[in-house]
């Protein structure tokens, strides 16, 4: 489970720390700001998102009384919380760079789908083309027919009409009005062919467009669901919701590494080594009493458990030694003397009491109980003699 918790706090701390970095060097003007902003603003973002690990590493490690470990623990959490509240807040002015962006980016393409939705719209409201359609040769035509009619009409009145008078003069002056304003309606009607075809060209290429335009319904989903639901301003509801994801976020990562570090069991460090002093113990002068009644009514002494540890441990880096082996030791050593061996239930006060003394770790892994640090000097001698061997 600590290298699931691992994991999830390396990848989420690695993201944090790409995402101000390349804030730092986008924002930056020249490289040597970019390189002095992308160090500050990433070693604080180390320090917030390792912090909490740190803090708790060093205030566990610490072999202080348990005031002094609070009074530790009150000014690094207090450290860590302005890094974390900093970090946040350069967190969510990347984030917030880069969803304006893409907002930018998608607004400008709902504008763009927009206009040309309005302009297909205004040219699908014309009225279709209300007259023949006429081409180029239909215009040719129509001059020279013209142009033949103005012949006919010179022969017949003159350059200047000065034979009005001529029988066939005014059936000419006729005809030359007749295709004069036949080619008017022929050019007028080539003009409204061309207009047609350029507005049915240009709807094609809009159509176009709005088939390779992208799907923007909203420049800002987020923003739009706040107004819609709780009537908020989008911009406001948008800055909110960054805030609570960024600040979600930096909590995440920095509970996944502490829990990464509380749950360590054994510690980095070896503990402080076993140093025990046995007190001398004076028998208070006692009456002579015949020796048979001393013996039946004064039960034999305990073999002391505290000076068996003082004699038969020491200390080992990483080492865990098991109660049960530690009393089968005790027990072993106290039939040896001739001396009468605690119970295993008035083993555990003394026990208890050394350890607390000596500052030893006690490991509790299920039913069995771990003495954290050190071990039993017997064990060691067999050790380094089956080594040698």
């Amino acid at each position: 489970m600590r290298k699931v918790f691992l994991l999830l706090g390396t990848v989420g701390a690695i993201g944090n720390f790409s995402l101000i970095v390349w804030e730092a060097f986008s924002m930056a003007s020249t490289q040597g700001g970019a390189i002095v902003a992308s160090f500050q603003k990433g070693f604080i973002t180390a320090f917030a998102l390792l912090g909490p690990m740190l803090a708790t590493y060093l205030v566990r490690e610490v072999r202080w009384p348990t005031w002094g470990r609070v009074a530790l623990a009150v000014p690094c959490f207090a450290v860590v919380f302005f890094a974390m509240a900093f970090n946040a807040k350069q967190s969510l002015d990347a984030m917030m760079k880069t969803t304006d962006a893409t907002i930018a980016e998608r607004a400008k393409a709902k504008d763009a789908a927009t206009r040309v939705r309005d302009e297909l719209k205004r040219l699908q409201a014309l009225p279709p083309l209300a007259v023949p359609p006429a081409t180029a040769e239909a215009v040719r035509g129509a001059d020279e027919a013209l142009k033949a009619a103005m012949r006919i009409r010179i022969a017949e009145c003159g350059e200047e009409n000065e034979r009005q008078g001529h029988r066939k003069c005014a059936d000419s002056q006729r005809d030359e009005r007749a295709a004069r304003e036949a080619l008017a309606t022929v050019t007028a009607n080539k003009t409204a062919t061309d207009e047609a075809a350029k507005v049915a060209a240009r709807k094609e290429v809009l159509e176009a467009q709005l088939r390779q335009s992208p799907s923007v319904l909203s420049a800002d989903p987020a923003a739009a669901v706040w107004d819609k639901l709780f009537g908020i301003d989008p911009e406001l509801g948008r800055t909110w919701q960054g805030i609570a994801g960024v600040v979600l976020i930096e909590i995440l990562i920095a509970l996944a590494l502490f829990a990464f570090e509380a749950l360590r069991r054994e510690p980095d460090t070896p503990p402080i080594a076993v140093v025990i002093e046995p007190t001398p113990v004076r028998a208070a002068p006692i009456a002579a009493a015949p020796v048979a009644a001393i013996e039946a009514t004064t039960p034999a002494a305990p073999f002391s458990i505290i000076a068996f540890a003082g004699r038969e441990l020491e200390c080992a880096k990483r080492a865990k030694l098991e109660f049960d082996e530690f009393y089968q030791a005790y027990s072993a050593a106290a039939a040896a003397a001739g001396a009468r061996a605690l119970s295993p239930c008035e083993a555990i006060e003394p026990t208890q009491r050394l350890c607390a003394e000596c500052d030893i770790r006690i490991l509790s892994v299920g039913p069995n109980k771990y003495l954290v640090g050190v071990r039993l000097k017997d064990a060691a001698r067999k050790q380094r003699t089956s080594d040698t061997a």
